[in-house]
């Protein structure tokens, strides 16, 4: 009878939370409820509640409270949670990050470490990274009004092409009499 009433319990708290519940036609230990978001009007399933109702229960709401909240952290989604009048725990809250894969694409992105080349720090290698510019100057004889100025981001390198208009066409021949 205790897990039926833990069970209820975390039932009370979504729909508290705002959430719809559906229950599946699946009858036994291994039953699955849908829990519906009514405001964002999308589907969450929790798949297969068994005896643990109340651990899988707080996972959920902590996975819906870190994802609502904005991949924010722990102590944020805490406080999030806590203003809504969620109570979730530490613990539970520390598990769903630590199995998000949001935040550990974030954190693996912060990890880059940009790269030494030729007395500067880049995340570039060198030639992938172009810093491209047009300079108006005075007409010459031959009708080139501009140049196009390329330098490359890791070493600092210019090139300079006079080229009579400021197209796209002129920098792509540019970079290509670069590179090629």
């Amino acid at each position: 009878m205790e897990v039926f009433e833990k069970g209820e319990k975390i039932i009370q708290i979504l729909l508290k939370a705002g959430f719809a519940i559906k229950q599946s036609k699946v009858k036994g230990p291994a039953r699955e409820i849908q829990f519906l978001r009514v405001d964002q009007a999308a589907k969450v399933e929790v798949s297969k509640i068994d005896l643990d109702w109340q651990h899988k229960g707080e996972l959920f709401l902590a996975q819906w409270a870190h994802n609502a909240s904005g991949h924010q952290g722990r102590d944020a989604t805490y406080k999030w949670a806590q203003d809504r009048e969620v109570d979730l725990t530490m613990d539970s809250i520390s598990q769903v990050i630590h199995d998000c894969e949001t935040c550990a694409a974030i954190k693996q992105a912060k990890r880059v470490k940009p790269l030494w080349y030729g007395g500067r720090w880049s995340k570039y290698k060198y030639g992938e990274a172009w810093q491209i510019d047009y300079i108006t100057l005075p007409q010459t004889r031959q009708g080139k009004r501009y140049v196009l100025t390329m330098v490359e981001a890791t070493t600092g390198w210019l090139e300079t092409y006079p080229v009579p208009h400021a197209t796209a066409r002129n920098t792509i021949l540019g970079l290509e009499k670069q590179i090629l």
